[in-house]
């Protein structure tokens, strides 16, 4: 059974087709996306779309700005149609650590695509891609946020352009971040809406 949303995603993939042309390099439309529903583990019963079947891994790790000692920070991702698709999350477990969380974690994707000696990245937000999901928790950092940067070559050349769209929301004491790579990425791409809507919690 396709989902309501991945069936929206096959009717915008003409647009997202054109866009290609006009710029973005070829792909296959249908072969390289393919939503399905997601379900993460310890997650706060978030339910999401992904265009492809994301890895998943947990690390516990020391997050800057966040008090307390180190964090499991969880993360899917799956590459699919020329970009990364990314969910980033961690149960906080105090209310003090889940308003210091969602700063830290922006910070630390900043600190990603700004390679020593590279151009600081640009950063702007994106109020109306900020996600409306059913179910989160009000958190004074979440919103949408467009940054230009540049990441490692994984070759050793110069670090390469990348454009990232973020989004960040909260639920109790879990803070979520989900992210898209690319470059080129456009702020209309037809596929953020797909992925932007997909996500929703359990009641």
């Amino acid at each position: 059974m396709i989902h309501p949303l991945a069936r929206r995603a096959q009717v915008l993939c003409a647009p997202m087709l054109l866009i290609l042309i006009l710029g973005l390099g070829l792909g296959a439309c249908a072969p390289a996306t393919n939503w399905r529903e997601t379900l993460p583990p310890d997650a706060a019963g978030l339910r999401l779309l992904f265009p492809c079947k994301p890895d998943h891994a947990s690390r516990s790790l020391p997050l800057t700005g966040v008090s307390g000692g180190p964090i499991t920070l969880h993360l899917l991702s799956c590459d699919a149609d020329g970009a990364t698709w990314a969910l980033s999350y961690a149960d906080m477990g105090t209310p003090e650590r889940r308003v210091q969380a969602l700063s830290a974690l922006q910070a630390a994707l900043i600190r990603n695509v700004s390679p020593p000696g590279g151009p600081a990245p640009k950063i702007r937000a994106v109020p109306e891609q900020a996600p409306a999901i059913q179910g989160r928790t009000a958190h004074p950092q979440e919103g949408a946020w467009w940054i230009q940067g540049h990441r490692p070559d994984p070759n050793g050349g110069k670090p390469v352009p990348v454009t990232i769209g973020t989004w960040q929301f909260s639920r109790g004491l879990h803070v979520f971040q989900a992210s898209v790579w690319q470059n080129p990425l456009l702020v209309d791409d037809p596929r953020l809406r797909t992925f932007i809507e997909g996500f929703t919690f359990a009641d």
